[in-house]
């Protein structure tokens, strides 16, 4: 895709009240740590360990092998429909009235809101100067290797489902890492 692309609608057929409840009965069955659940791992299966943490980075694109609860899931069967092979898949939340740091990644995403209230949770690609409200039950692609962050300006939690696509690469040579990042040198360390 093309890079200055921000952002994609994918064409795919979603029930969100299925997937919804899905998700909603995950997260109380495994609770949340660092504000993310992963459905995906590279080996140590857990719901927890997978995951982003600010300050680490990790090989997402690694990150393949299916939480085998999820084998007959609708949860499974909605991150398939992309037609791509599927990683780092989790599930994310941003608490009421909070922001991500301004950041980039080093992978593109993929994402489909669970909760999110339209007029008050967005993406917004600041050296583009575009914004992005994306709507519950419809898939995205983002170009999050562009400048971004994503504000939850509701008073509920924003729940999203993420993920990449296994043949992507890091984006080691993005020009915004070291402006962002001034301790980020293309010799990283992986956790």
């Amino acid at each position: 895709m093309n890079i200055k692309n921000l952002h994609n609608t994918i064409d795919v057929d979603i029930d969100l009240p299925k997937l919804k409840y899905e998700v909603l009965s995950l997260i109380d069955q495994v609770g949340w740590e660092n504000s993310q659940i992963a459905l995906q791992h590279t080996g140590n299966c857990s719901w927890h360990q997978d995951v982003d943490y600010y300050g680490s980075v990790r090989k997402e694109h690694e990150c393949t092998t299916w939480n085998s609860e999820l084998d007959d899931s609708y949860l499974k069967q909605v991150i398939l429909s992309a037609n791509i092979n599927v990683a780092s898949a989790r599930i994310m939340l941003l608490p009421p009235i909070t922001c991500y740091i301004t950041h980039v990644d080093l992978y593109t995403r993929y994402h489909v809101p669970i909760v999110n209230e339209l007029l008050k949770s967005f993406m917004v690609f600041n050296q583009q100067n575009q914004v992005l409200s994306m709507e519950p039950g419809k898939m995205y692609w983002t170009n999050t290797h562009e400048v971004h962050n994503y504000i939850n300006g509701a008073y509920t939690n924003r729940i999203n489902i993420i993920f990449n696509d296994a043949c992507e690469l890091p984006y080691l040579d993005n020009p915004f890492l070291p402006m962002l990042f001034p301790d980020f040198t293309k010799d990283v360390k992986w956790r």
